[in-house]
This record gives structure tokens, C-alpha cells and sequence, in this order.
């Protein structure tokens, strides 16, 4: 499907899919907030990205579709309101995020781009570990240099 038009998804595909009826004068920031997401869909899938956009696009506009729903029907890091006894809870964000893409969609993509090209690992940040010798009598792995390194890919 690869995205030619900056999105996945239309005003029309949002309209469609939230029953949502944008006015002409707001059509152009609905899109907007749509390529916005698109694109930072494609970044959370890196080099999987035109593999799963080719399997899955229906998919890929529902997530857009939705997630510029729910960017408009909330106050930014507010997470639920309650009007009688007032009660507001806000955002976590010790969750894992990845460039904007929230843990609903996240997780529908790990498992697109895990169906999708299965070599790669969508498992999110990791560690992993990186000895470097000094050679010399002292052999042991403790007398070694360790360098930790965090790396999504």
C-alpha cells in the first residue's frame, strides 16, 4: 500500500469509520492529524513497514482512523474525566511509547509486523551487551570492559 498520499487513511475513511461528519473547515487538520499518525505508525515499524502495509492496509486505517479519534476526543495527558465528585486520572507514560504510537496501537502492530516478516523482532527496546577485552594475564570476563547498549532494531 505503500503510503503516496502521507496517510493511510482519508477525512472520508475517518468520517466512515467514527460516523463522524468533519465540516469543510475542519477537513484539512483532520488530515493533517492523519498523515501525523501515519507517519509515526511508519516509524514505530521501521524496515517492516511496506510488508505489513501490503497485508494489512484496512488495518493500518482503521489504527490511524482511531487513534486521531481518540487525539481529538481528549485533553492531552488526561486519561478519564469524572464530573460528579471530580475525579481525573492522567496518562502514564512510564509505558512503553514509542514515537507517539500509544500501547493499543503498539501492540496491534507488534503482532502485524510478527505476522508480517516473522525475522523481525518487534519485541520492543532491549539490552544487550558488548565485552571488550584488554587482553594481557587477566582473562576474566569481570576484569573486561562491559559497555551496555539499548537498541529497538
Amino acid at each position: 500500500m505503500a503510503c503516496t498520499s502521507d496517510s493511510y487513511a482519508t477525512v472520508a475513511d475517518y468520517e466512515l469509520r467514527t460516523g463522524t461528519t468533519v465540516p469543510p473547515e475542519q477537513q484539512d487538520t483532520v488530515q493533517q492529524r492523519l498523515n501525523d499518525i501515519a507517519a509515526l505508525i511508519q516509524l514505530y515499524m521501521g524496515p517492516c513497514a511496506s510488508f505489513v502495509e501490503a497485508m494489512y492496509p484496512d488495518i493500518l486505517i482503521s489504527l490511524t482512523c482511531a487513534a486521531a479519534a481518540r487525539s481529538f476526543s481528549t485533553s492531552p495527558g488526561v486519561r478519564s474525566e469524572s464530573v460528579g465528585s471530580t475525579s481525573v486520572s492522567y496518562v502514564d507514560y512510564s509505558a512503553q511509547r514509542v514515537a507517539g504510537v500509544e500501547p493499543p496501537e503498539a501492540d496491534v502492530l507488534d503482532a502485524l509486523m510478527a505476522s508480517a516478516c516473522p525475522d523481525f523482532r518487534a519485541s520492543g527496546p532491549s539490552v544487550g551487551e558488548l565485552g571488550v577485552g584488554w587482553g594481557g594475564n587477566n582473562r576474566s570476563w569481570a576484569a573486561d570492559v562491559d559497555v551496555w547498549v539499548a537498541s529497538r532494531w
